[in-house]
């Protein structure tokens, strides 16, 4: 429970670390944004580098299109 807490203290954390650095990036010397692990400490890195969810494709958005359809 102990190291539970202390990932999300440190997602937290990094996200907003990682808003502030690209929000003052300059695109010409980093090409790609700044994100969470990029500001976590080494061990807890490993957390925040999976890619989770459902990636956004056509198929996906077309699947979501009835929800946000309004009926007459």
């Amino acid at each position: 429970m102990l190291e539970a807490r202390r990932v999300n203290e440190w997602g937290q954390t990094g996200s907003v670390l990682a808003m502030l650095a690209n929000v003052n990036r300059d695109p010409k010397r980093r090409k790609r944004p700044f994100g969470v692990a990029d500001f976590v400490p080494l061990d807890i890195r490993k957390y925040f580098r999976t890619k989770r969810g459902v990636g956004l494709t056509k198929s996906s958005l077309h699947s979501l299109k009835p929800l946000f359809k309004k009926d007459k």
